[in-house]
């Protein structure tokens, strides 16, 4: 039954399927029958191609098992009977046998291929289940052979990365690890190819929309049947991003919170600027990665960097002292990558040859506004992170505090120290009024109390472009006298015109300072800073201050050395005063004792050419000439001449004489200008007439006071441009003295004439004031009078209307009355009529 039941399902599935197989395969069994009937019925042989018959029946062991062994069994019955049906009188042994080796072989044939089968629909099952188990997996799993291809690429890691199936097959592992931590992920590959596993490793996966995600990943290998041989690698993974992003939000939390201790703790221990700001930019480096770093303070309308780590002495040079505008924003944060080929602000091409590639700029601003700014650099793209950067935005305010705080320690103790100095310094000037002994004590003083080595003091006389008087204070107290630097052009307008400080960062190799005698280079000196000394909106000279090591001199620097220029140059300046106050008063002296010794002189010519020595003497001159206005012509002749040769005086008599007209030459210009004129050069002036005294220079001061003209003097120098400005003021002062004293002389003879005039007529005044003084008496003596009898009279002539005409007591009366009028007979009473006030000459009493 089970053999029927068998033969049936082999029928079904040999004849249902028509595929090449069968027909193969039914060929074959064609074949093998023809064979055997040619063996046995023409070659009449019971030795049949056996080898031949075996393939078909392998074949169909091989396609249907034991099933298949159904033509083992119609191959060993074909034979048995194309035996028998022959003929042949051969025994069928052989044929018995060679059908049960059919037999034999058609079933060995099916079992192995049965369970050949049987293991290949286990495996397919496994394979099955592991790949729906892979799919179907939440975890992304991948598997690669050892090319690095990937073979293998689960849902869960297309959902991850964002890749499908098809678009990452047989490609190679690079297009997932290629971030920025390629070659890491790239050796961890190479681990495992290696035959290591990964337990739990951190590998950051890159999405196909160029965002990366970090996995911890576990692997496993694959080897080939030999358990040697490495087939691929499957690895799985586990999305970690969110939870590494909250470990590393909690780590930069943690590291912020740190560095707020310790900005803090800075803070309540120390004071002083520098550690603070040490303090702070080590805290923010550890905390940012910046591999350079530095903060600039605000000095003005300029950002001078005041502690730094890691910049090079080119980019100080560059932009350690910038203006606010070089710097892109000084309002709020900002991060930049140096990748612009034309960098539009200084600070982004100092960044430039730093070869900085990405930075960031943090403004410290508090209620005064803005204190300072803090620069982030590093040679790495994008190195900032935006977590980093919302911390240092936080961590600003902390900073901002512990900066204002400690700026203002600073400066108050470094103003309590430079006070504490200036008022040494000025004490010391305040006991020395000669100009060496103040210059002394400057360039002694400052050194030890300032961050400088060397001081030099220059006086310069800027209208001659002269160096005046140069001191130079160098270490190990060596002092040098003279000019020890030359300043160009550029520097002398900057200190003089604009009266702004000169700072110099390296004077070695700064084409602006040129040295002299090799100073800066035998001792050793870098910096430069140049004061100009002011007094009264004008330079006088110049405060020279240098150090050793470079050094960059700030706000409250260059502050303190305004301050003790201002000092030196109004201590210098008032040593200049005491010392030209006591030229002058010898000068004076001279001239008052020229005065007084001529002032018994009655000729204004005579004075000028007596005084003409002294004159010479106060303008620190030694020859000169004096030159006499002639009112009739208008003209100045030659009066005198000193230390002039006699043959030049000689050939000046010789010359027109220089009329007082605005054509004239230039004596006589002078005076009818009324101002005195320099000439340096007088070979140069083309009004110049005594060309015959040589090459020199000269200063012509008139004689004049008011509207009267004396003449001029002639002060020569064989030097060009010799005259000083002391020297042209001592002159001035000196004529206007001998001016004053020739006026003084006119008016003495003007006062002699009109002295003996009022003498001649002074006589007849007394007279005419005598007679009009008797006049006057004699009319008051007679309004008396009148007085007296107006009463009298009244009376008188009361009583006469009292008695009749012709009584006595009438006649008495009558005579009373006419004696009071005056109408007596024969007499008059002149001396009762008033006085003649009309200027009519009386006659003597």
């Amino acid at each position: 039954m089970s053999l029927t039941s068998s033969f049936k399902t082999f029928r079904k599935s040999f004849f249902s399927k028509d595929s090449p197989k069968v027909t193969v395969l039914t060929l074959l069994v064609l074949t093998g029958a023809g064979l055997i009937y040619y063996s046995h019925w023409v070659l009449r042989t019971d030795i049949v191609f056996s080898h031949f018959l075996y393939m078909p029946i392998a074949l169909a062991g091989f396609l249907w098992g034991k099933r298949g062994v159904w033509i083992a069994v119609l191959f060993g019955i074909l034979v048995m009977v194309s035996h028998s049906l022959s003929g042949l009188g051969v025994p069928f042994v052989s044929e018995a046998l060679r059908a049960m080796m059919f037999l034999a072989v058609g079933l060995m044939v099916g079992v192995l291929r049965e369970q050949a089968l049987r293991s290949e629909n286990n495996l397919r099952q496994t394979r099955d289940y592991l790949d729906s188990l892979i799919r179907c997996a939440n975890a992304p799993i991948i598997v690669w052979d050892k090319e690095r291809k990937i073979t293998l690429f689960n849902a869960a890691f297309e959902r991850l990365t964002g890749y499908r199936v098809d678009e990452v097959m047989d490609k190679p592992l690079t297009m997932i690890f290629n971030g920025v931590n390629k070659e890491k992920s790239l050796e961890n590959v190479e681990q495992t190819l290696a035959g290591q596993h990964w337990e739990t490793v951190e590998i950051r996966t890159r999405c196909k929309d160029g965002e990366e995600r970090i996995l911890l990943w576990n692997s496993a290998n694959i080897y080939a049947a030999d358990g040697k041989t490495l087939m691929a690698t499957i690895a799985q993974g586990q999305d970690i991003t969110v939870r590494k992003q909250a470990e590393e939000a909690l780590n930069l939390r943690v590291n912020e919170l740190a560095t707020h201790e310790h900005i803090v703790d800075s803070m309540l221990r120390t004071l002083d600027l520098d550690e603070r700001l040490e303090i702070g930019i080590r805290e923010i480096m550890k905390l940012t990665g910046a591999e350079k770093a530095g903060i600039s303070l605000l000095e003005g309308n300029r950002l001078v960097m005041r502690k730094q780590f890691g910049f090079s002495k080119d980019y100080l040079a560059w932009a350690g002292d910038l203006d606010i505008e070089d710097y892109p924003s000084c309002e709020e944060i900002t991060i930049g990558g140096n990748d612009i080929p034309d960098p539009a602000f200084r600070l982004e091409t100092g960044f430039k040859k730093e070869r900085v590639k990405s930075w960031v700029t943090v403004p410290f601003k508090s209620g005064r506004g803005l204190l300072g700014i803090l620069i982030l650099a590093s040679g790495r793209s994008r190195a900032f992170a935006r977590e980093n950067i919302n911390i240092l935005s936080t961590l600003a305010s902390s900073l901002t505090l512990m900066l204002e705080q400690a700026h203002l320690y600073r400066t108050a103790r470094e103003r309590l120290a430079r006070l504490a100095t200036l008022r040494e310094i000025d004490i010391a000037i305040s006991a020395n009024l000669s100009m060496e002994g103040i210059i002394d004590v400057v360039l002694q003083k400052v050194s030890p109390h300032i961050l400088v080595d060397a001081v030099g003091i220059s006086l310069i006389d800027w209208d001659r472009r002269q160096t005046i008087l140069a001191r130079l204070h160098l270490p190990d107290d060596v002092n040098i006298e003279g000019e020890a630097f030359v300043l160009s052009e550029n520097l002398m307008a900057q200190l003089v015109i604009e009266k702004r400080p000169v700072i110099i960062y390296n004077i070695k190799s700064d084409p602006r300072l040129q040295n002299h005698k090799d100073v800066a280079r035998k001792y050793n000196l870098s910096s430069y800073v140049g004061i100009p000394l002011v007094v009264h909106h004008e330079v006088i000279g110049v405060l020279h201050l240098l150090t050793v090591e470079p050094h960059e001199f700030s706000k409250e620097d260059l502050d303190f050395f305004a301050t003790l220029a201002g000092q030196a140059a109004i201590s210098v300046q008032n040593a200049q005063l005491y010392e030209e106050a006591k030229r002058r008063a010898a000068n004076m002296e001279s001239l008052t004792k020229a005065i007084i010794n001529f002032s018994q002189t009655s000729d204004e010519e005579d004075l000028a050419k007596q005084t003409m020595a002294s004159a010479l003497y106060v303008s620190g001159v030694e020859k000169g000439v004096l030159f006499w206005y002639n009112k009739n012509t208008n003209a100045l002749d030659l009066s005198m001449g000193m230390g002039i040769p006699e043959d030049a005086i000689s050939s000046i008599r010789k010359m027109r004489p220089s009329p007082v007209e605005p054509g004239a030459k230039l004596t006589g210009l002078v005076v009818f200008r009324r101002k005195p004129v320099y000439v340096p050069d007088v070979l140069k002036e083309p009004l110049w007439e005594m060309k015959c005294l040589g090459p020199g220079s000269a200063y012509l001061v008139p004689l004049v006071y008011r509207k009267h003209i004396f003449g001029a003097y002639v002060f020569l120098s064989q030097r060009t441009d010799s005259f000083s400005s002391e020297q042209c003021a001592m002159a001035d002062t000196f004529v206007s003295y001998i001016s004053s004293a020739l006026e003084n002389i006119r008016l003495l003879r003007e006062t002699q004439r009109a002295h003996e005039e009022l003498q001649r007529t002074q006589k007849q005044l007394i007279q005419t004031q005598k007679m009009e003084s008797i006049g006057t008496l004699a009319g008051g003596i007679a309004h008396d009078f009148n007085n007296l009898l107006v009463p009298i009279l009244g009376f008188t002539e009361l009583a006469l209307s009292a008695f009749p005409h012709g009584s006595k007591e009438y006649e008495n009366l009558s005579q009373v009355l006419n004696a009071g009028k005056g109408q007596g007979p024969g007499e008059s009473y002149p001396c009762l009529q008033p006085a003649d006030r009309g200027g009519t000459k009386a006659d003597p009493a």
